[in-house]
């Protein structure tokens, strides 16, 4: 036993020895890595607080994450040269935060500024929940519609015309101010009028009460012929046919002096801006 002590346990005693030096023995742990340097989000490059923003908000620390996020929105806005993919996923980041935060005002108004820069931008329904993927497609379909040109105005629909076309001898044209037109109307309506007037009174006296009867055939009859069919009774046609003809006239120009022309305007856009419109003014 005495041996065994002197030839095991004394040498189990001394650290052993390499190359003349003393081998640390093991303490059975290692020391743990330093945390990294703490980022500057307002001067770190954009992908790394991006990326250090994530993963803030993986580990659910949710007013940090909010906090990087809206500063890297700021830099954007300040003018920072950003790549677009990486502009792209940090507001869509940056909103769903504010909608997880519930703030889904905030997230509608980031969802807007992105696609307002981009309307074709997308967003993973397989990396973010369904409530904020809605609430991206309803901000997609807002901004697709302001970027749309409103309709045309109807185009009013045309007053009838005035009773005072139906007046006769150019009464409507010297109502619309055209005083040739009137005189040419009327004075054709008056001299076919005064024809048939004249030859009414000119039958009258053929046919005056003295002479009640008058034979078949005789001259007297065949004048009265000749005058009523052959004067009288055109006259009195033409004077109602250019009566109506003018009449008509009068209408048509009155509408013709409403047509409605084409034109270009401009109308104020939903967010800013004025955008240009066709329509009928």
């Amino acid at each position: 036993m005495f041996w065994w002590w002197l030839t095991n346990g004394s040498a189990q005693a001394e650290p052993p020895e390499v190359s003349g030096e003393l081998v640390p023995a093991a303490t059975g742990s290692e020391t743990a890595d330093p945390d990294p340097p703490e980022l500057d989000p307002q001067s770190a490059p954009f992908e790394e607080v991006l990326r250090a923003s994530k993963q803030l908000w993986f580990e659910g620390r949710t007013e940090v994450a909010r906090e990087w996020f809206s500063l890297l929105h700021g830099r954007v806005l300040a003018g920072e040269d950003v790549a677009p993919d990486d502009v792209a996923e940090a507001l869509t980041w940056l909103g769903e935060v504010q909608y997880q935060d519930g703030d889904p005002d905030a997230a509608h108004l980031t969802f807007l500024s992105l696609l307002r820069r981009d309307p074709s931008r997308t967003i993973s329904p397989y990396h973010h929940p369904t409530e904020v993927v809605n609430l991206f497609e309803l901000v997609r379909a807002e901004v697709q519609a302001e970027r749309q040109p409103p309709p045309p105005a109807p185009v009013p629909p045309r007053p009838p015309a005035p009773a005072w076309v139906l007046a006769p001898l150019g009464v409507p044209q010297l109502a619309q101010g055209r005083v040739g037109a009137a005189v040419a109307s009327g004075g054709v309506q008056l001299a076919l009028g005064a024809t048939s007037i004249a030859a009414s009174v000119h039958l009258g006296r053929i046919n005056g009460k003295e002479q009640p009867g008058i034979p078949f055939g005789s001259p007297r009859e065949l004048t009265v012929q000749r005058w009523r069919y052959g004067v009288q009774w055109p006259a009195t046609l033409l004077f109602y046919g250019s009566w109506a003809a003018g009449s008509w006239e009068a209408a048509r120009h009155f509408r013709r002096s409403w047509t409605i022309e084409p034109a270009v305007g401009f109308a104020p856009r939903p967010g800013g801006g004025v955008v240009a419109v066709s329509g009928r003014f």
